[in-house]
């Protein structure tokens, strides 16, 4: 009864904020940003040894309401919702262990894996758990696919990793963008046959430019890719905007995932001369294929961003 109790808490707090947001925001905004993003990963379906599960039936009741008031929020503005998520969210899953410490969660009447109630809820989930070999990436993305495919409009983009040309590899990043490359293309033939299947996500755009400068893929490049994370010193200099935007679009580069707020000067929020100069990158993006989905909180979402993105059509 205490868990139930504190869950009810849980959705009547949230659902009261969200009807607060969306009476401030809502009117219809620019095509150039075209939704909002979340990391949580707090809930994942995965109990012991990983997590205690009555902490995860809590995490999840209120991951799963804050993707329903975000995309409720998003659709509002015009604008779509998308998701990291893991692809051992996907429990049961194939391959995966039994439900030993795999289990599935009931939220609005439908008992799921996180998964599937993570398709539920967004317009895109974007998997995050990188792999560095088709058969890997494959099997992380089939249990997604295989579910999107089954509700009209869901996607799907599947995360990959690309080494800096100056750090120590790690195991879930491609060795260089060559590797990438190849790899997007051999996932990229495999999945094609998902309607659901929209693409790529690197991680980091920084890596991939880096590594690109150091030794560029010869060959011709697939898309659509989206990318994570941006420096922010690229909407205040205009030099180095275009080269990262001519880079981009010559790798097929249409979606960018970034941060507008936080540190000492953020893109929104902060200094309306800067809003302006982010503004007119959002535009200049634009001219050449690119779009934005930003990273924000429910609050910053319906008071900053979307008030942001109508004053910049």
């Amino acid at each position: 009864k205490a868990t139930v109790s504190v869950l009810y808490w849980i959705l009547m707090t949230m659902q009261r904020t969200v009807a607060i947001l969306l009476l401030a925001c809502c009117a219809q905004v620019s095509g150039k940003v075209i939704g909002l993003t979340i990391d949580d990963e707090s809930c994942s379906g995965l109990g012991p040894p990983y997590h205690n599960v009555s902490d995860q039936l809590v995490a999840c009741a209120k991951y799963f309401q804050e993707l329903q008031n975000f995309t409720s929020l998003a659709h509002k503005a015009g604008l779509k919702m998308s998701a990291d998520a893991g692809t051992g969210w996907a429990c049961p899953g194939e391959g995966l262990p039994p439900v030993a410490y795999c289990f599935n969660i009931t939220y609005n009447g439908k008992n799921a894996s996180v998964a599937e109630h993570v398709v539920d809820l967004v317009d895109t989930a974007v998997l995050m758990d990188y792999q560095t070999t088709l058969e890997a990436a494959h099997k992380g993305a089939e249990p997604y696919l295989r579910y999107a495919d089954t509700i009209p409009g869901k996607s799907v983009v599947i995360g990959l990793a690309v080494a800096s040309p100056t750090q120590p590899r790690q195991w879930f990043e491609t060795v260089d963008e060559t590797a990438l490359e190849k790899l997007m293309q051999e996932v990229a033939a495999d999945e094609a046959h998902h309607e659901s299947f929209k693409g790529f996500a690197v991680f980091t755009s920084q890596n991939w430019f880096n590594n690109s400068m150091a030794a560029p893929y010869k060959g011709s490049f697939t898309g659509p890719v989206n990318m994570w994370y941006m420096d922010r010193e690229i909407a205040y200099d205009a030099v180095l905007q275009q080269k990262w935007l001519s880079w981009a679009a010559s790798r097929k580069v249409t979606g960018w995932y970034i941060s507008p707020h936080g540190g000492s000067r953020p893109l929104i929020g902060g200094n309306p001369a800067d809003e302006q100069l982010f503004c007119t990158l959002i535009k200049n993006a634009d001219a050449v294929g690119i779009h934005f989905e930003f990273f924000t909180s429910l609050e910053n979402a319906a008071q900053k961003d979307i008030p942001f993105l109508r004053s910049c059509e």
